[in-house]
């Protein structure tokens, strides 16, 4: 749909734009964790590291995050209700702190979360953090890759 063309387009932006300005090798991955399917409960057995050869969620943003590369993190169908939102936001929290203690020098600039949803962010903590809801109708996924690495290249030169 709309939301998942939407996040591939926004790593792709980001993946040029950080090979334009910083480093020309690196490599931007998705990994999508489908939440509308799922319990907080689940969703904690799927994000936690079981064995060495698993396919949990923090395994595989660990294999991206290790190798360099910068993960974006699509938190798919957000649940409406806000306790729900809530609990997954911190299960997804949790994920990432643990890999910053283990990873210092790159986890929590190497994975950036985008949360899509049909519904706003009711639950407070993930509603702080997300800071706004962005309603996206995209014009096809290269005029929105065009847009979003536009203004990715404005940040970067303003700073």
């Amino acid at each position: 749909g709309g939301k998942s063309s939407f996040v591939c387009a926004c790593a792709e932006a980001l993946g040029a734009t950080v090979r334009g300005w910083a480093d020309p090798g690196v490599r931007c991955a998705v990994v999508k964790v489908a939440l509308n399917a799922v319990t907080p409960q689940q969703l904690r057995g799927q994000l936690c590291v079981r064995g060495l050869s698993d396919f949990s969620v923090e395994r595989m943003v660990e294999q991206v995050v290790c190798k360099g590369g910068l993960c974006v993190l699509h938190l798919e169908e957000v649940p409406e209700g806000a306790s729900a939102q809530d609990d997954m936001y911190d299960l997804i929290e949790s994920m990432v702190g643990s890999m910053e203690r283990r990873y210092k020098h790159l986890a929590r600039s190497r994975v950036l979360p985008i949360w899509t949803s049909n519904y706003p962010p009711r639950g407070p903590r993930l509603a702080a953090a997300v800071g706004a809801a962005v309603r996206v109708s995209p014009p096809g996924r290269e005029g929105l890759e065009g847009c979003i690495g536009r203004a990715l290249g404005r940040m970067v030169e303003e700073r």
